[in-house]
């Protein structure tokens, strides 16, 4: 079983190809194996490349799946697993430096 971590605001990559601002862009995906200890573990990074043909958006990677499912939800495939990846609607600002 693995855990997935993305990019944060990995939407806003997302909207500006959507929207046109970008013809391509990416973003990251860290995946871990649950099944290995912690001092084991070695993150393996996926690079997303988004772009836009024909007014559907296209989502490339050679190892994982990633799709868009709906308003805010998103749909990540590795190894056969499936995970839901629910985005936030909004992002608060914390005031912290390097921090959201």
């Amino acid at each position: 079983m693995y855990s997935l971590s993305i990019q944060p605001g990995f939407e806003e990559v997302i909207n500006d190809v959507e929207v046109g601002d970008l013809k391509e862009d990416q973003f990251w995906i860290n995946i871990f194996d649950n099944e290995k200890p912690a001092d084991d573990q070695i993150v393996n990074e996926e690079i997303i490349k988004i772009l836009k043909e024909e007014e559907e958006l296209k989502f490339l990677n050679d190892e994982m799946q990633f799709t868009k499912s709906g308003e805010n939800i998103y749909k990540a495939y590795y190894k056969g697993e499936e995970h839901t990846i629910k985005a936030p609607i909004r992002v608060v600002k914390t005031g912290v430096k390097g921090m959201y």
